[in-house]
């Protein structure tokens, strides 16, 4: 009973670390533009092939539907779920990547 008494009253008090002050800077680097540049490009090749894609998958899932043929039909639907979830990560890869850089900051 004493310890639950203690553990209840006692004040946790919190230590934190030292700030060195750096923060990430990408106007030091040369050739970050097109660096930039380049993820930008293949960010939107990668999005349009997964359009291409999605369209190969939604035909065989139709085809397959209509032909009797469950085992092309099953891998077109699961081509066009891939597809769209893929596409998903690829259009919100700048959004993962600074939300996560800010909660790196909060650690």
């Amino acid at each position: 009973m004493f310890l639950m008494k203690h553990l209840t009253t006692t004040i946790v008090h919190k230590t934190y670390a030292l700030d060195p002050g750096v923060k990430p800077s990408f106007s030091g680097i040369p050739g970050m533009a097109l660096v930039k540049n380049l993820a930008g490009s293949g960010l939107g090749l990668c999005l349009i092939i997964l359009v291409l894609l999605t369209a190969a998958s939604a035909v065989a899932w139709a085809a397959g539907s209509f032909s009797q043929a469950s085992h092309v039909a099953s891998k077109g639907k699961m081509g066009t779920l891939i597809c769209f979830a893929a596409s998903i990560v690829v259009a919100g890869a700048n959004a993962l990547v600074g939300g996560f850089s800010g909660l790196a900051n909060d650690i």
